[in-house]
């Protein structure tokens, strides 16, 4: 198995470079508020979930400003579904870039199309020989997502290639992930490398390629006490050290022991599935950076909403006041009610709102029902009387029928405790609206996200 490598020796860099991020967006799209809980908030995000993300190149495809517009225009959730639908086929044409590198003879071109699925016969294969085929950097793309390439790159320290002239020739800054490949023992000119593209902030993925001929030797040369499991632990216990001694830290994305020929031994797969995950890179960027306005401006408008509705809520305490038997009560549901189905178009979870959205993120309007308090459990006549319990102090009949035992005196009191009623009864339902309305988002940047995927 892979080792997967943990996160060491990049806090302080990734912070200064999130806090950058961060400060970009706020200048570019002089809406975006960033107060300094979200500001942290957002920078623990770029650091524990994504990175080694290059956000900025990100940021002109994203168009925060438009997102703004539409939220504006439409609401939150419609808003969002209105901007990647019209964002969705330029985010999915961005392009990624590999890079395979290392020293002639390591089998890079047969890895390459290992990993892109393709013979070595076949037209559009790598070529393959014994000698350095590659002279300059060559372009392969998956044959399922042209935006996807793979570039075979000649080796360094070589004549043509010496370490001062080969990181500006080769251009890293281009790459989204470098797979470093090599066979046999571990040279300098690998960890070299190593280092300069760590220091780049570059994802980068060891591979020891014929890793089936190191073990056909091993076994030849020890007969009667091979084991493959310890020979295989040794050499990736040699890779790990060197990696070490060479100071590159333990965060590095992995270290991959394959055979191109025999792609369901060894840590193919994983090698496989740890790349088509970098290469996910795309979605995760966008989904981040579309996340955090959203659920601001849907928190902010939880707030103000909680604020509005005064009048009826002056209305239900002129109710409270007036001597008439259940009075507050008949007419306080029916405030709820009216209340209720104004404040679920504003969080866009109405019933024709979830028709649409129903239609985006893939799922049953019977299923996002389902999944919403507002929904589930709400019943208007329950939610009023609940809550005007939850004000009276237990067992305190005098306050819920003070109006009828003490004239003016107690109708005052009934008079507060309505319009104390109905102001938290819009409070239960703002809060539990906000939350439905963020799951909503989530399950559209999900499958946003699945969008995006390359491969």
């Amino acid at each position: 198995m892979a080792r997967a490598a943990t996160t060491h020796g990049r806090s302080v860099s990734t912070s200064s470079e999130c806090t950058s991020v961060t400060k970009d967006l706020c200048e570019e799209f002089e809406y975006v508020e960033f107060d300094e809980e979200t500001r942290r908030s957002f920078e623990n995000y770029l650091r524990e979930e994504c990175e080694n993300i290059e956000f900025n190149k990100f940021l002109s495809s994203v168009r925060l400003d438009k997102l703004q517009e539409k939220m504006t225009e439409m609401g939150h959730l419609h808003g969002l579904n209105q901007h990647i639908k019209d964002s969705l086929d330029a985010w999915k044409n961005l392009e990624l870039n590999v890079a395979v590198t290392g020293n002639s003879g390591v089998g890079k071109s047969s890895l390459i199309n290992a990993l892109r699925k393709v013979k070595p016969s076949d037209e559009n294969a790598a070529k393959v020989g014994v000698v350095e085929t590659t002279t300059e950097g060559q372009k392969y793309t998956y044959p399922e997502n042209q935006n996807v390439a793979l570039w075979d790159l000649p080796g360094t320290g070589t004549q043509k290639f010496t370490r001062q002239k080969y990181l500006e020739k080769m251009n890293f800054s281009r790459f989204d992930v470098v797979i470093i490949v090599l066979a046999g023992r571990f040279l300098q000119d690998d960890i070299w490398l190593g280092k300069e593209l760590f220091d780049l902030r570059k994802n980068i993925l060891f591979v020891r390629t014929k890793i089936d001929i190191d073990m056909m030797n091993a076994k030849r040369d020890h007969p009667d006490d091979f084991n493959e499991a310890d020979c295989v632990a040794k050499i990736r216990n040699n890779l790990t050290d060197n990696i070490r001694i060479g100071g590159i830290p333990d965060s590095v994305s992995g270290i991959y022991l394959v055979s191109s020929p025999e792609k369901n031994s060894y840590d193919f797969a994983e090698l496989d599935k740890k790349l088509k995950s970098l290469l996910s890179s795309n979605g995760k960027a966008i989904r981040a950076l579309l996340q955090k306005p959203v659920e601001k401006t849907i928190r902010a408008d939880q707030m103000s909403n909680k604020n509005e509705f005064k009048a009826r809520k002056v209305v239900s305490a002129i109710y409270g006041f007036l001597p008439i038997p259940n009075l507050e009560t008949g007419l306080g549901n029916m405030s709820v009610s009216s209340i209720r189905e104004i404040c679920l178009k504003k969080f866009c979870i109405d019933e024709s709102s979830l028709d649409k959205i129903s239609e985006e993120v893939d799922k049953p309007k019977a299923e996002l029902k389902q999944s919403l308090t507002s929904y589930g459990t709400f019943d208007q006549e329950t939610l009023f009387t609940s809550t005007e319990n939850k004000i009276l102090p237990t067992g305190s009949t005098f306050r819920k029928y003070s109006k009828y035992i003490v004239p003016v005196a107690g109708m005052f009191l009934s008079a507060h405790k309505t319009y104390v009623t109905l102001k938290n009864c819009l409070e239960t339902m703002c809060d539990e609206m906000a939350e439905g309305e963020l799951k909503l988002v989530k399950m559209r940047l999900d499958r946003l996200e699945a969008e995006l995927q390359p491969l």
